[in-house]
């Protein structure tokens, strides 16, 4: 699986970026993008009056305002004084947003500066990082476990942990050890989800199990959110009580990742899919499959040769192909969802790959 960086540094930016940011809610007439397409003028307490804008809110503020996204990214290219006279038409009358905003002149663990780090929906429910792990990571040490991957993403936190006591044999020394995955997302990009992920050691593959088999998340919204007269979002007692349940009915996931139930069935299921072989042309096969997995041309041209390396032409082979492939793309989002994608192989039937791979 793609390595990211330690948890040490991981755990030491989600703490700093706790500590340091805020959320707003306010009228979208009370921001005013500056001339050059990259900073929020604002009248928010105790910021600077400007603050950069990150690619991730950029994003957002073409979504939110209904600009389409390859006509905002060529203004803020090509025309940014352009792009800003849009965007302020557009914002002084998109009523309410929720604004989050980071101000770091004193950690060196998180880029300094002011930034808008996402613009939101006033419903937008936060669930952050630095309470995932408080939350999760307890349980998880209650027995052996090792953190095999993490990254702290613009869009997402990840932690890949597995359990090396949970294992099994899919071949004569193929061995996989189940573990779980979290992910969580602050700026609006995914749910707050543990799920069954799998290592096979023999190549360093992860593999995120669909979540038909074991998946627990929660959704960033819920009512419109109270606020301060500074426009600071008020903590909602009920809110956190509800978050905390949530939590404890993740640790659901994390107990079935750790039973013996759990890491035979999946091997039986990567035994089941090593029955199912490749018939076609292989570069008109791996392009079949690669158009019903939305993989791009370059990833296909890499998952076929990993196919190729590898010799295993069956369904399980494919998946390892693709999960490979994971280890060699630039992005660390990107790499978690090729290896999600091999998991929906393997959760593929039988009949749908044989059509697909004849």
């Amino acid at each position: 699986m793609k390595q990211g960086s330690t948890f040490e540094t991981l755990e030491r930016k989600i703490n700093a970026t706790a500590y340091l940011a805020e959320d707003f809610v306010l009228d979208g007439k009370r921001l005013e993008m500056t001339p050059d397409g990259k900073a929020f003028y604002h009248d928010l307490p105790d910021f600077a009056p400007h603050s950069n804008i990150t690619d991730v809110a950029h994003q957002q503020i073409g979504s939110r305002l209904g600009i389409p996204r390859a006509y905002y990214q060529h203004m803020r290219e090509e025309k940014p004084e352009l792009l800003a006279t849009n965007v302020n038409a557009w914002l002084a009358g998109s009523g309410k947003h929720m604004l989050r905003a980071v101000s770091n002149h004193q950690s060196d663990y998180i880029e300094k500066g002011d930034f808008t780090r996402a613009l939101l929906s006033d419903r937008y429910r936060r669930i952050d990082n630095n309470q995932v792990l408080d939350m999760l990571m307890p349980k998880i040490a209650e027995k052996e476990h090792r953190i095999s991957s993490c990254e702290l993403t613009p869009y997402n936190m990840f932690v890949k942990v597995t359990f090396p006591f949970a294992q099994a044999e899919v071949a004569k020394g193929d061995v996989i050890e189940a573990g779980v995955m979290i992910r969580n997302s602050e700026v609006g990009y995914g749910s707050c989800s543990v799920a069954l992920f799998i290592h096979r050691l023999v190549c360093e593959n992860g593999m995120w199990v669909p979540e038909t088999i074991f998946n627990a998340r929660k959704y960033h919204s819920g009512p419109k959110l109270a606020v301060d007269s500074d426009d600071r979002i008020i903590s909602d007692h009920t809110r956190i009580l509800e978050d905390q349940a949530h939590m404890s009915s993740l640790h659901d996931v994390i107990d079935a990742a750790r039973s013996e139930k759990t890491i035979k069935k999946i091997a039986q299921d990567f035994r089941d899919a090593s029955e199912d072989v490749i018939e076609g042309e292989v570069v008109e096969v791996v392009e079949r499959l690669s158009k019903r997995l939305l993989i791009t041309k370059d990833e296909q041209a890499q998952v076929r040769e990993n196919l190729v390396r590898d010799g295993d032409f069956s369904r399980w082979g494919f998946a390892n192909a693709v999960t490979r492939t994971a280890q060699d793309v630039g992005s660390y989002d990107r790499a978690t969802e090729l290896e999600k994608l091999g998991g929906q192989v393997i959760a593929m039937s039988s009949k749908e790959f044989t059509k697909l791979a004849a």
